[in-house]
């Protein structure tokens, strides 16, 4: 008799779930935006560690987003693995509107309205159960849930039985986990998935299993008290 949980192989399709390594504006905190910003030294580094890492999983597939920073650090991680980088937009970052690529300071000094916003719902000050601002000029919280459930369905229809890596950002890792796990886009997502983090989730039988999050043990990273972001 299988134990609770437990399958053949056959019948899993493993997502692991890797964030690109990270660039000048990782470093600077500032908000993602969909440009052509490269791998820093330090994120190079990160991908090469990410690669040797990811030797553990035996992957089939490596899917990338069109995204430079995403597709230098799968094109380190396909090299290691012999494998050979499938570029799918829905693994896009989410375009942040107004506010793409500036600091909170910087949101602060010119648009001291739309960061007031923000704040309140970072830390729901006045409704706990407010959904999350809109920013003009961002993408919608409707097509990001879209297009995200959209490469996981093809994930567990297309790749039943194999180990598929996904290197992609922030905001879409966030999606995905809030997607499968009970939550929303709209609402906070109170957690974060550092510069090559790996995820994995089992769909058993279609069920998605979360197996590990934001694991950085490839990583020399400070975690001292308080600290959300290691850089």
């Amino acid at each position: 008799m299988s134990r609770l949980f437990e399958s053949p192989a056959e019948e899993i399709a493993r997502l692991v779930l890797v964030r690109h390594g990270r660039t000048q504006m990782n470093q600077e905190a500032r908000i993602g935006a969909r440009d052509d910003s490269e791998l820093d030294t330090i994120g190079l580094q990160q991908a090469h560690l990410a690669a040797e890492r990811l030797t553990e999983f035996p992957a089939a597939h490596i899917y990338a987003s069109p995204i430079r920073r995403a597709q230098q650090t799968a094109g380190i991680i396909a090299a290691k693995l012999n494998l050979a980088v499938e570029t799918n937009s829905d693994l896009t970052e989410y375009h942040f509107g107004l506010i793409s690529g500036l600091t909170m300071n910087e949101i602060h000094e010119k648009y001291a309205d739309i960061y007031a916003d923000i704040q309140d719902w970072i830390y729901l000050r006045s409704d706990p159960n407010r959904d999350r601002p809109i920013i003009p000029e961002e993408e919608s919280f409707y097509n990001l849930e879209a297009r995200t459930d959209h490469f996981i369905n093809m994930v567990v229809e297309k790749h039943q039985g194999e180990t598929v890596i996904a290197v992609t950002h922030l905001g879409v890792i966030k999606a995905c986990i809030a997607s499968l796990f009970g939550s929303t886009v709209h609402r906070p997502m109170n957690y974060i998935a550092f510069n090559t983090s790996v995820t994995v989730i089992d769909f058993l039988r279609k069920r998605p299993i979360l197996m590990s999050f934001n694991d950085t043990r490839h990583l020399d990273l400070d975690l001292s008290y308080g600290k959300i972001t290691p850089f």
